[in-house]
């Protein structure tokens, strides 16, 4: 944290694209220190993405996991503006270790996007 600067306000500081910290680090030390600042893991960028849902489409499935130990999985199936939750976003990318992932901590598959379709769906759309 940069002298003269809090905890509070150094981790929830948002860039020019809407992102916090949390949106694209990968140091779990990161995750720590938001949630003891007080930082909403569920705060969208200006694409409309969680943090969650950002690692997932990049299908960084191991820093992923560590957001959910920290933050916990409420908001696991919060969808983005196209309806896509975290779970869609890694079947979109092909991301089958980040799928079975999300799906171990209770992502839901039957959620449905704004396409009218379900995470397997664009998983097989997606792969074809």
């Amino acid at each position: 944290v940069p002298d003269g600067e809090t905890p509070q306000a150094f981790y929830r500081r948002v860039d020019e694209d809407g992102d916090l910290m949390i949106h694209y680090s990968e140091d779990p030390e990161v995750f720590r220190h938001s949630k003891a600042a007080g930082v909403d893991h569920n705060t969208r960028n200006r694409a409309g993405r969680t943090a969650l849902m950002e690692h997932a489409l990049a299908g960084r499935t191991g820093i992923m996991e560590v957001l959910l130990q920290v933050f916990g999985s409420d908001g696991i199936n919060l969808q983005d503006p196209r309806g896509d939750t975290a779970l869609h976003l890694a079947a979109r990318g092909l991301r089958n270790a980040t799928v079975t992932s999300l799906l171990n901590h209770g992502a839901d598959a039957t959620v449905l996007n704004k396409q009218g379709w379900p995470p397997l769906l664009v998983l097989l759309k997606t792969g074809l």
